[in-house]
């Protein structure tokens, strides 16, 4: 049997390895662990809330004290076959890939099934409804999943614990957290692994790059397939993917030599020698801005160009709702501020993205041990630092160890590191009550979690770029004043004025001066009209006189965002403010 932690395949039949066994005493109809533990392997589907496969173990002689363990696998790809990290693999990938929208049956019950059978532990795993980003309904397919337990074992098990890797990681947190789910117990303990545990904020990182991937790449004339936010037509751009990358950054070349060359050092000379220099430049640019390593950059382009749109469109996702915007986003080079495509987008259209999912921290009395290994190239490792953060996560229910690297992974743990992981879970969480585990109780070479760094993201959202301009208003006259106000896509910079008509129930205001002003030649975080959505973008307006009962706003800076009611952008109305 094998399993698989996101997209990392790993065998599942080296712990408790009975290897002379001369023959099996397990029913012909049973699966049998490495040590001889017998088991009823179900496999089948529910329809609720939508299509879910599922896999379900239960030991011979199974009782209710010896409890449940539920698996939550990876994300499963636009393309199938992202298992393979290296550069090296991945234009076979999207050449001999396929699209996938559908779950899969008999979904993995994880890399360390045989294992935590061979315990007494029963197991199950859902497809979940969805593939991608699956967490939207991920908890009822959990809870059907479970529902599905309880009609072949026939009693409710005494213990409960989760294992969840990659995605998986997130959507166990959705499971503890959940108050939707009240018959399924409170677990006893969860082991994540690699966990995407920050939540939906893992997507800006893709979005960044497919913005940068733009900026620095779009004098070679062979773009990704775009718009960036729209589903690539099959094969057709799985090609234009493959064009761009190579003409872009030269990567497809480096394959080529790496994959005739068998020494790697003659291999990189002569990518070098065919090359030309802004090709390695731009690849230079890519890997040091977004932090992401040589042999990761063309998966998370993939990830980037091809996942991203189907979470964007997807109907039971976000249904052509799109919640990515940049607006005020540092991206760290004067040339690529300058040159990147800047979006406007509302509060309420972000929050929607974070609603599936963001994690609360709320889980009961639940102990978690959270592993990572320290140069992720996928699910960034600082994703931890969500979990540590949390003020409703007390520290003595969590433990979190990081496996020290020389060569990025996406969970690239051993079986025995990662059934380590699962035994000093136990070992905390069994009775007699034991005593939390540290990182070396995990593994004696795992480091603590004071290695990882500060910030998830490589480009955050929390410290933007100081606004250019002063933007005012003044309730007494009715004034809104903005500075600096540039047209994306548009060379055009006004000040301006414009007129409140005085109703707070239907506001609208009246431009009454724009004034075109000098080019900006860098880029400036300031106001910013976004004619894609229709958007004004106005930051930190200073506000004075209002009357009561909105006088509270006096002395305050909000962001506001404006629509056009007519087509000529002289009357606009207010959408929101933050």
């Amino acid at each position: 049997m094998t399993g698989k932690i996101g997209s990392v395949p790993l065998l599942t039949s080296i712990a408790f390895c009975n290897c002379f066994a001369a023959t099996s005493s397990c029913a012909p109809s049973q699966e049998e662990t490495s040590n001889g533990t017998c088991y009823s392997l179900i496999q089948g589907s529910t329809n609720s809330p939508a299509l879910a496969y599922h896999s379900i173990a239960l030991p011979e002689g199974w009782l209710p004290a010896d409890g449940l363990v539920i698996f939550n696998h990876g994300l499963d790809p636009y393309l199938e076959g992202f298992e393979d990290q290296s550069h090296l693999k991945i234009y076979e990938t999207l050449v001999d890939g396929y699209f996938t929208a559908d779950v899969q049956p008999n979904p993995s019950l994880g890399p360390f099934a045989d294992a935590v059978i061979s315990q007494g532990f029963a197991m199950a795993a859902s497809s979940y409804t969805q593939t991608g980003w699956a967490v939207f309904d991920s908890h009822l397919a959990n809870k059907a999943l479970y529902q599905e337990f309880l009609s072949h074992a026939g009693a409710t098990p005494q213990k409960l614990y989760f294992i969840g890797g990659s995605l998986g990681g997130i959507v166990t947190m959705r499971d503890m957290e959940d108050d939707r789910l009240p018959e399924i117990p409170e677990a006893r303990g969860a082991l994540l692994l690699c966990g995407a545990v920050a939540g939906a904020v893992n997507w800006y990182q893709a979005y960044d790059l497919r913005m940068v991937y733009d900026a620095v790449c779009k004098r070679t004339g062979d773009d990704l397939p775009s718009p960036w936010y729209k589903i690539p037509t099959v094969i057709t751009g799985e090609l234009e993917a493959l064009e761009s990358i190579d003409s872009c950054t030269s990567l497809g070349l480096k394959y080529f030599y790496y994959s005739t060359i068998p020494n790697p050092f003659l291999a990189e000379i002569a990518w070098r020698a065919a090359a030309d220099d802004e090709q390695e430049d731009n690849l230079q640019k890519l890997t040091e801005l977004t932090g992401i390593v040589e042999d990761w950059l063309p998966t998370n382009i993939a990830y980037a160009t091809f996942e991203l749109p189907r979470l964007i469109n997807w109907p039971s996702k976000l249904n052509g709702v799109n919640p990515f915007g940049n607006v005020g986003v540092d991206y760290k080079d004067a040339a690529v501020n300058y040159d990147i495509a800047r979006r406007v987008v509302l509060p309420t259209v972000r929050d929607q993205l974070f609603k599936n999912y963001t994690p609360n921290g709320i889980i009961g009395a639940t102990n978690v041990v959270s592993i990572h290994t320290s140069r992720d190239g996928l699910v960034r490792p600082e994703n931890q630092n969500t979990l540590l953060n949390m003020a409703t996560l007390p520290s003595n229910q969590l433990t979190v160890a990081v496996k020290p690297e020389t060569q990025a992974s996406h969970c690239g743990f051993t079986e025995a590191e990662g059934v380590g992981a699962w035994n000093a879970l136990l070992n905390w969480t069994e009775p007699p009550a034991g005593v939390q585990p540290d990182h070396t109780d995990i593994n004696p070479a795992f480091l603590p979690p004071t290695v990882l760094g500060g910030d998830l993201l490589t480009f955050s959202r929390e410290n933007l770029a100081t606004v250019q301009g002063n933007n005012t208003f003044d309730a007494n006259t009715g004034l809104l004043a903005v500075e600096k106000l540039q047209i994306e896509r548009d060379d055009n910079v006004f000040d301006g004025v414009l007129q409140w008509n005085g109703d707070l129930t239907n506001p609208e205001f009246l431009v009454i001066s724009a004034t075109r002003i000098a080019r900006i030649s860098f880029w400036q975080h300031g106001a910013l009209y976004d004619p894609d959505e229709e958007l004004l973008y106005i930051p930190k307006v200073l506000v004075s006189n209002m009357p009561p009962p909105h006088h509270y706003l006096n002395g305050r800076r909000l962001d506001v965002y404006m629509e056009p009611v007519v087509s000529d952008l002289s009357v606009l109305r207010p959408l929101e403010i933050e």
